[in-house]
């Protein structure tokens, strides 16, 4: 019963060191300035009320998705409004605000006055 004990008690503190000395996870950075233009024909409001989904690219070609959360079942709750790319990652509001800026400036190169105004939608 005591090697038992012993052995657990060992199993623990060895996790617990392992644990303690784990790198953390580095911070995810993106530069939102990165995106060169909107990508029009993919971009879309959902159907639950308002969310959204715009898509950029940056010059490499790389496309981004960003969903807008404004659906009609998350209003007035923290999850109303909230921005997250297609990996899932939700932006902190000075990423959502980079990404606004930007998108203001990108709305310039539109190419129709529809993606003008989807993008205007978005960054209200």
């Amino acid at each position: 019963m005591l090697k038992h004990f012993i052995a657990i008690a060992v199993a623990v503190l060895l996790s617990q060191t392992a644990y303690s000395q784990a790198k953390p996870r580095s911070a995810m950075y993106t530069d939102y300035t990165d995106y060169t233009a909107i990508v029009e024909d993919k971009c879309a409001i959902a159907a639950d009320g308002g969310s959204m989904m715009l898509t950029v690219r940056n010059a490499a070609g790389k496309e981004t998705v960003f969903f807008i959360n404004r659906g009609f079942d998350v209003k007035n709750t923290p999850k109303y409004n909230q921005v997250r790319d297609d990996k899932g990652h939700k932006l902190s509001d000075s990423e959502k605000q980079q990404l606004f800026a930007h998108l203001k400036t990108l709305k310039t190169r539109c190419s129709s006055e529809d993606c003008a105004e989807f993008v205007d939608s978005f960054v209200r």
